[in-house]
């Protein structure tokens, strides 16, 4: 009778070693997603849109299904064109038409292709054509 129960302790224990183990191996990681999650939202509240990129890139790779995270990831890159924008306003402001023309090349690289943000590149493609045609 005490080998039975000894036995049935050791199976119980073994039983919960291994559901406290998955538990763990469950939770650290959404635990960590969280942080990355808050760490980008921290970075666009600081109007830091390139930082806030990566975090957010960084969390999808991890879990490309984050709805979350693709929303945070638009918003990252749409903040980011607009400061980009600017400074192109700013350079051609300043008759600087290299600079233009080579902020613009980068933004067009960027997000040209960019099925969500593309669409919003209208002005930085407009600007660069008229910097090439006062140089």
């Amino acid at each position: 009778m005490m080998g039975e129960e000894s036995d049935i302790r050791k199976i119980l224990y073994i039983f919960l070693t291994v559901s406290l183990v998955a538990a763990i191996a469950f939770i650290v990681p959404k635990i960590l997603e969280q942080n990355k999650m808050e760490e980008g939202v921290e970075y666009l509240s600081k109007n830091d849109s390139e930082k806030a990129i990566i975090v957010f890139n960084e969390v999808l790779e991890n879990n490309k299904d984050h709805v979350q995270a693709q929303s945070m990831l638009v918003q990252a890159k749409k903040m980011n064109l607009q400061q980009q924008t600017l400074k192109i306003d700013r350079a051609y402001k300043k008759g600087d038409m290299d600079q233009v023309i080579n902020i613009a090349s980068k933004v067009l690289k960027i997000y040209g292709d960019d099925p969500v943000i593309g669409d919003l590149t209208d002005k930085v493609v407009y600007t660069q054509n008229k910097a090439k045609t006062h140089q």
